[in-house]
């Protein structure tokens, strides 16, 4: 049941709670109101386009910081860094001045840049292809102090030009540079200072600083100097951010590293392979291919730049014409490989020492062989002449031209010049055999003495 009680005091809860919002929201009128009033004080008889200085002879000071959120990525083939950065400038301005206890103890006003005075300091190494304002870069309202302090701080993704240096690629460290300064102002006009000089990446780094995972910034450095155009007699006055940045070359080594080690090392042992099997040449061209693909990779990797080589495209060059050479090697083996002609003497005497030796075993089992077969002719003869009673030369000679593969060894007949050539033919092989072993050896050790006097000439 729900008595008096009850009633009247969910009516003070309503009516407490309706206090309470009428307050605020009074108190947020009377602040809006008292920020347009100060809006109105300060933008009366401003001028935008003059500087704000009492004596024009005297430079205004605008202090410049950049916090490095995250390196978004350094095309090494445009080489082109883009970055995303908070940038901070600060000045003052004697004419945007209040009295705070006049406005109720407001000390801050937040408004639009478009209203006041702002330095046209931009990137000069940029790289986008359109030209900018600073009031399209810096898209952020101004915050000023009732001492007349403006600050303005925007987020901003800025494109540099960065010359990329590829000799020590993947373990390479490079330098890029954010140059600020004025575009109309020079150091008469407009003077750029530092905040402070970071001496280390985590001062550069703002406090949203992300990870790109590709490049680790090893150190940065702070530089105000000047510049004379020859458009102007008073020099400009520039801020110089420099980062030192390391790549981080895991990627590269698992991908382009090791895979061109493995196929290095995997081509010698080409020499291996039978030359009667027949997959030994196009087991020869498959590695080269495999080679001229990764060379293309590195090619597409890197800027095209004549006055500085890498080194690792320099090595990929050479383990390639390497292969090639081993290629060639094994084109020329197996073809010697069959060849019927008497090997020259001296090519006997070089690669077939045992040759002579061998010859003179074959020839002993030769006449062993042709004892045999004559015995063995003359059983099969009595065999024949007394089961079929036919003439022997013509039965000796069906029968050996119907089933010359079903007989054995002994039992073939081979011509002189047929004899002669397949001792030729083992002796080429035996040749071909031993420069194959050879030419392992050399182009095994071609392939790792080259990197190293390469590596060793760039040092």
């Amino acid at each position: 049941m729900i008595t008096s009680r009850t009633v009247m005091g969910k009516l003070f809860q309503f009516s407490f709670a309706t206090i309470i919002f009428t307050i605020k929201l009074a108190l947020a009128a009377s602040s809006n109101t008292t920020e347009k009033s100060i809006l109105d004080a300060i933008t009366t008889n401003y001028d935008s386009n003059v500087r704000p200085i009492e004596d024009s002879r005297q430079p205004t000071e605008v202090k410049l910081d950049v916090k490095l959120s995250k390196i978004v990525k350094l095309d090494t083939k445009e080489q082109q860094l883009q970055t995303n950065v908070i940038i901070l400038m600060r000045w003052s301005d004697t004419k945007l001045k209040w009295n705070n206890s006049k406005y109720n103890a407001i000390d801050r006003l937040v408004a639009p840049s478009s209203l006041f005075w702002t330095p046209d300091v931009l990137l000069y190494n940029t790289a986008y292809d359109e030209s900018v304002s600073g009031s399209d870069v810096y898209k952020a309202n101004l915050q000023i102090d009732d001492n007349g302090t403006v600050s303005w701080m925007s987020p901003v993704t800025l494109k540099s030009s960065c010359d990329i240096s590829v000799k020590w690629f993947p373990f390479d460290v490079q330098k890029c540079s954010l140059v600020f300064g004025s575009i109309s102002m020079t150091k008469k006009k407009l003077t750029l200072l530092p905040f402070s000089k970071p001496e280390s990446p985590t001062a550069f780094q703002g406090q949203f600083h992300y990870s790109s995972g590709v490049w680790n910034v090893q150190s940065v450095s702070t530089e105000v100097r000047e510049i004379l155009y020859p458009c102007c007699n008073s020099p400009f006055s520039i801020i110089e951010f420099t980062l030192s940045m390391k790549r981080l070359p895991l990627y590269y080594v698992l991908y382009l590293v090791l895979p061109c080690l493995c196929l290095s090392l995997l081509s010698p042992f080409v020499f291996f392979v039978p030359p009667e099997s027949g997959e030994r040449i196009g087991f020869g061209i498959t590695i080269v291919l495999a080679m001229s693909v990764y060379l293309l990779v590195i090619s597409d990797k890197l800027p095209e730049k004549s006055n500085e080589s890498p080194l690792i495209g320099v090595l990929y060059t050479e383990l390639f014409f390497i292969m090639i050479g081993t290629l060639l090697a094994i084109v020329f083996t197996t073809h010697i490989a069959y060849k019927i002609t008497k090997p020259p003497r001296k090519l006997r005497h070089v690669f077939c020492n045992r040759c002579t030796s061998m010859r003179r075993k074959k020839k002993e089992v030769d006449v062993g062989r042709s004892n045999d077969t004559l015995a063995t002719q003359s059983n099969i003869e009595m065999e024949y002449m007394n089961e079929a009673g036919k003439d022997l030369t013509i039965h000796r000679r069906k029968t050996f031209s119907r089933a010359p593969s079903k007989l054995p060894r002994e039992l073939t007949f081979l011509s002189p010049e047929e004899e002669k050539e397949l001792k030729n033919q083992e002796e080429w092989k035996e040749i071909a055999e031993r420069i194959d072993r050879i030419s392992f050896w050399i182009f095994m050790v071609l392939t790792f003495i080259f990197p190293i006097l390469t590596a060793i000439a760039y040092i």
